[in-house]
């Protein structure tokens, strides 16, 4: 529910190749970005991590997939692994801290689109370091002094 409500709506899927050894994987990258409602084919950090295929907004994530592995099947491609990305509840949370607000303006006059400051930056993906966060400011709070409220017996009390 979480990732429907904070999510960017994208979906994405990791494929792992057993590429041949010289193999630069491009041929198997033009074949996966052809699929329909695929945006992105994306390298891992390393030579053997695993591709991250994005999604185009409103695709259908199980019609993609399942074109995804007809291609794999019909270009012979030597397929490892592959699975959804699901985000994690740190990537839901900093996408909804970094989605645009609606600031405070003086009275009479609208309200002004801002986006949360840049240090809440974009998600990483799962497969990356996460972005240093700076630490949050402290704040103090004045003392207050108790106040006692009157109940309905102790005003009768008061009158006698």
């Amino acid at each position: 529910q979480l990732a429907q409500r904070f999510g960017d709506g994208r979906h994405q899927l990791e494929i792992g190749l057993d590429l041949a050894n010289g193999d630069d994987g491009s041929r198997a990258r033009a074949k996966l970005a052809a699929v329909p409602g695929v945006v992105s084919v994306d390298d891992g950090a390393r030579d053997d991590d695993p591709w991250v295929v994005t999604m185009a907004h409103g695709a259908d994530p199980i019609a993609v997939r399942s074109e995804v592995l007809r291609v794999v099947a019909s270009e012979g491609l030597p397929l490892a692994s592959i699975r959804a990305v699901v985000p994690s509840l740190e990537d839901i949370y900093r996408r909804a801290v970094a989605r645009p607000t609606v600031a405070s303006a003086p009275s009479g006059s609208a309200g002004i689109p801002t986006r949360a400051p840049a240090s809440a930056g974009d998600v990483p993906a799962a497969r990356h370091e996460p972005a240093i966060q700076p630490e949050p400011a402290t704040r103090t709070l004045d003392p207050v002094e108790p106040v006692t409220l009157p109940t309905p017996d102790s005003s009768r009390e008061d009158r006698a």
